[in-house]
């Protein structure tokens, strides 16, 4: 048998090795997350001016989902424990998307009515989905904690 301490092994080092390259990876992450959240808040922005045409509650929702995403980013910004929020607005954009597609509107002159899957929307969604999953892995790393380095004093 061998010792690990004998052979001047420290875990410490490894660990600070695997937390930078998991810190690229993140870094990776948030700035796909940041271009993903702008792309669902254009691209809802973007599209709200047809769907006022279409009915105003269908516009105010497109108007309300570009503006909610656009602070959300300030709150996750500000507060990063806050990505729950950002994955709950688009779960719900992504689940009423879902339902429109294969149920029907909810809501409207077009009440009942499934929607045709198009590129664009389909696109949207998949951004949102991947995000939904980029901040995830963002808020589960957020919550882990390593042990507390020694800071040489004796308490």
């Amino acid at each position: 048998m061998f010792s690990t301490q004998k052979r001047g092994f420290h875990p410490t080092p490894i660990r600070h090795r695997a937390c930078s390259v998991c810190a690229g990876a993140l870094q990776h992450l948030a700035l796909f997350r940041s271009r993903a959240v702008r792309a669902g808040r254009l691209l809802h922005l973007l599209f709200t001016p047809e769907h006022f045409e279409e009915w105003i509650g269908y516009g105010l929702f497109f108007l309300i989902a570009g503006l909610a995403q656009l602070l959300f980013v300030v709150v996750v910004l500000r507060q990063p424990t806050n990505r729950s929020l950002l994955i709950a607005g688009n779960a719900l954009i992504v689940g009423l998307w879902i339902a429109t597609r294969t149920l029907g509107v909810p809501l409207g002159p077009e009440a009942g009515e499934v929607e045709e899957i198009g590129v664009v929307d389909t696109l949207s969604k998949l951004t949102e989905l991947a995000l939904i999953g980029c901040l995830f892995i963002l808020l589960r790393h957020a919550k882990q904690t390593y042990p507390p380095q020694s800071t040489g004093r004796h308490t």
